[in-house]
């Protein structure tokens, strides 16, 4: 596989407006969210997205500059850090990434 800076450029350009439209989303509190279903979804949609986004911009990476496969969302973040695409404080904070995009994505209780 090769790498393709230009879907790497995309992928970033898309985070930032993922960031920017969540930002707007900031000012409802929790209650509010609970209460408002259209709030609710497009929150949860956009999170979704930004998971999506940082996991998928990673595995790209991994496979085609180390060759590298991993077997869940959750060994893309280990993997990066391990080929030292994130330090240890992004790791930490990354950490669980995966497995909250799995609760997203399936609804889990």
């Amino acid at each position: 596989m090769f790498y393709r800076k230009e879907s790497l450029i995309k992928r970033i350009e898309k985070l930032k407006e993922y960031r920017n439209d969540i930002s707007e989303l900031k000012s409802f509190t929790f209650e509010e969210y609970l209460k408002d279903k259209k709030t609710k979804y497009s929150t949860e949609r956009l999170l979704f997205l930004i998971c999506e986004n940082i996991l998928d911009f990673f595995d790209h990476l991994l496979s085609s500059r180390f060759e590298v496969v991993s077997d869940s969302y959750e060994e893309i973040i280990t993997n990066a850090y391990k080929k030292g695409l994130i330090d240890r404080a992004m790791y930490e904070k990354l950490k669980g990434l995966g497995g909250f995009r799995n609760v997203l994505a399936h609804e889990y209780f």
